[in-house]
């Protein structure tokens, strides 16, 4: 007795495709030689090929449609089995690490619809063969390696909407069959070392070539839904008829050389997401530069808002404040626009970046800004603002980073400020501020790039809760007027690279710094520290700079670590230092250090200054530094009389710096009071400036 089975045609086929898609998994799973994941020990010949993971077979005839092995960690090449694949659809197999060249194999792959290889290191040329799959829709090889021309023969694929090629190393021109990809959506060249002339078939994209975008543009590709032209070197208008795009979702034009301005009819743009402009030639100054704004408030659908390193003259526009609800980041700095910060500013509830610093914007800081609760980042550094800093900011608990240095503000630093437990900088520098250093502030544990509140007129002592800023880089609180001793808790700022509190009238010694293991750079020069070097400065083997001049400072300098290069510390002015190393020329011993020859006693200098007769007039009074023990007073007024030194301005100018602001100790309501090295004694002196026009100055000497 016979027993007859027969099976279907296309179900044998079935069998036979499923086991060659296997044999060229396998193939592939062979050429792998990274995966810690362990995403290949379930790839074996005991178990389903379908059933694999990354793997997806089609209902019918268990063909393999679909390899998806994104983002696993995968390092290998890719294997040419995977053109074998016949019945693939999709093949992504990005952010990963494969190497080597593209199989020209792959343009077997007729039924693909999608192949995505970005994000790995695969070098070569783009092979022509690709363009045999004929039905491909989605072609990303971005951010790899890849050399050579844009193959001609892509213009073939005329079912293409979207072809990534950017971040590679692309040469020679944009092929005029581009122009051919009439279905194209995206088109992303950028980053690449392209050149030639822009081909008249597809004139809106190509990347690093200069010249201008055609003006019908909008015309011609009325379906474009973004245009990416980023750190090009385009120039002329941007063409008005972009607004003819009525699907134009994003328009990213930064980094180039465009100039007029940005058209009103972009008003018309309903879906439009993206406008960035950032680090153009727009603009020329004008009153109604920024008139464009107005229509912008017709995008309710807008989010991002960079019209940033332009030429934009103008008001500010108070229809800044009727832009979209949902818009996210507005950047407008760096421009020529004045006026004031509207307090309707507040509107824009979902903002999370208002930057709108370099301007010549003036007034005061709106109180109503504290209502931005998702703002992350604020950047209103470099303008003319007065007034206080708003109490209010301490409402928004999400802020990152507020920059508001190089402005006029005025008044104390805001306790509110505590509240902002998400801060990673503070830069309120260059200001007019005044009062203590809140407690609060100092302490908000989460600061880890910068705190600088340099060049201000703050007061008062530097609070212990410093000693909460354990992730903190970068401490600038230089050129104040803060007092007393350094708190030893400053020791626990153990991530700190940069420490700078020079300028001020800290005093007593300098605390050990011993878990200071990263510091670069260390600046206490000018002010009242007293004591010895400490010995751990020497330890630290990361410190670049260190600088401990014009204090009280004695005994002896170190001869290790940084001390053993002149070039990296300042000791100057600290009368009682002695030994170091040689090019330092201290004195070798701290007997001969305190007992300095005469021609190296300190000179008070008085400089008096007369505004109102616009004259100066020196008043030199010499003081001995060394008085005989025994010596009564009387004689020691009398050689304080005969020590009168000639001393011209032109010497002082120079001892000082030219009266620099680095060399200034203090200063008050009768004048200022700067420090001086007369070379080549290399006396120390004080000079005192004084307002002679101001009643009282004269007997302040």
């Amino acid at each position: 007795m016979f027993l007859y089975l027969s099976f279907p045609e296309c179900a044998s086929a079935g069998i036979l495709g499923n086991q060659t898609d296997k044999l060229a998994l396998l193939d592939l799973k062979s050429q792998i030689t990274e995966d810690p994941q362990g995403l290949m020990d379930y790839w074996n010949a005991t178990l389903n090929v379908c059933q694999w993971p990354g793997v997806t077979c089609g209902h019918k005839h268990q063909r393999v449609i679909s390899l998806d092995l994104k983002d696993h960690i995968l390092a290998g090449t890719v294997s040419p089995s995977i053109g074998n694949l016949s019945f693939l659809r999709i093949l992504d197999i990005s952010d990963n690490s494969f190497h080597g060249v593209i199989p020209p194999e792959l343009g077997q792959l007729i039924r693909l619809q999608t192949m995505n290889l970005s994000f790995n290191f695969l070098r070569g040329e783009i092979l022509f063969t690709l363009s045999r799959c004929v039905n491909v829709v989605n072609l990303i090889l971005d951010h790899n390696i890849l050399e050579g021309h844009i193959p001609t023969e892509l213009g073939s694929l005329t079912k293409l909407e979207m072809l990534y090629l950017k971040n590679n190393n692309l040469t020679g021109n944009v092929p005029n069959s581009v122009g051919n990809l009439t279905s194209l959506r995206e088109l992303y060249i950028s980053y690449n070392d392209l050149e030639g002339e822009l081909p008249e078939t597809k004139a809106n994209m190509r990347s690093l070539i200069e010249g201008r975008l055609r003006q019908d543009i909008g015309l011609a590709f009325p379906n474009l839904q973004r245009l990416y032209l980023a750190n090009n070197y385009f120039t002329g208008s941007i063409p008005a008829s972009l607004s003819n795009c009525s699907d134009l979702l994003r328009l990213d034009i930064p980094l180039n050389n465009f100039t007029g301005n940005i058209p009103l009819s972009f008003g018309n743009l309903k879906n439009l997401l993206w406008l960035n402009v950032l680090d153009n030639q727009l603009g020329i100054g004008a009153p109604d530069d920024l008139n464009f704004i107005n229509s912008l408030t017709n995008c309710k659908m807008l989010e991002l808002l960079d019209i940033a390193n332009n030429k934009f003259g103008g008001m500010l526009p108070y229809s800044i404040t009727n832009l979209s609800t949902t818009l996210i980041k507005l950047l407008i700095g760096y421009n020529r626009i004045s006026g004031t910060i509207p307090r309707e500013i507040s509107n824009l509830v979902n903002l999370d970046m208002h930057s709108i610093q370099g301007t010549l914007i003036n007034g005061s800081i709106p109180d109503s800004i504290g209502m931005l609760s998702n703002l992350k980042n604020l950047h209103m550094e470099s303008n003319q603002l007065t007034g206080n800093i708003p109490s209010s900011l301490g409402n928004i608990r999400g802020l990152l980073y507020i920059y508001l240095q190089d402005n006029n503000l005025e008044g104390t630093i805001p306790s509110s400020l505590g509240n902002c437990t998400s801060l990673q900088t503070l830069d309120i520098a260059q200001n007019k501020l005044s009062g203590s250093i809140p407690k609060q502030v100092i302490a908000i544990s989460s600061l880890s790039v910068l705190l600088n509140m340099s060049y201000n007129s703050l007061s008062g002592p530097l609070p212990v809760e410093i000693g909460n800023l354990t992730n903190l880089a970068a401490l600038d609180i230089s050129n104040n007027k803060l007092s007393g001793e350094i708190p030893h808790s400053l020791e626990s700022c153990s991530s700190l690279e940069i420490l700078y509190l020079q300028g001020n009238f800290f005093e007593g010694t300098i605390p050990p710094l011993d878990d200071l293991k990263n510091i670069q750079y260390l600046d206490l020069s000018r002010n009242n520290l007293s004591g010895n070097i400490p010995r751990s400065i020497t330890k630290h083997v990361s410190l670049q700079n260190l600088n401990l001049s014009f204090n009280h400072l004695d005994g002896e300098v170190p001869v290790q670590g940084v001390f053993a290069d002149a070039s990296r510390i300042q000791v100057i002015g600290n009368m009682n230092l002695c030994r170091g190393i040689e090019e330092l020329n201290l004195h070798p011993n701290l007997k001969h250090a305190n007992k300095r020859p005469q021609k190296h006693i300190a000179l008070i200098l008085v400089l008096a200054l007369d505004t109102s007769a616009a004259c100066l007039t020196l008043l030199l009074l010499v003081s001995y530094c060394c008085v005989k023990k025994g010596e009564h007073r009387s004689s020691t007024a009398s050689s304080f009389r005969k020590g009168y030194t000639q001393v011209s301005y032109e010497d002082l100018l120079n001892a000082t710096g030219g009266f620099s602001s680095n060399n200034l100790i203090g200063s008050g309501s009768f004048g200022s009071v700067y420090r001086g090295n007369l070379s080549p004694e290399g006396t120390i002196i004080a000079v005192k400036v004084l307002k002679l026009g101001k009643k009282g100055a004269s007997k302040s000497v």
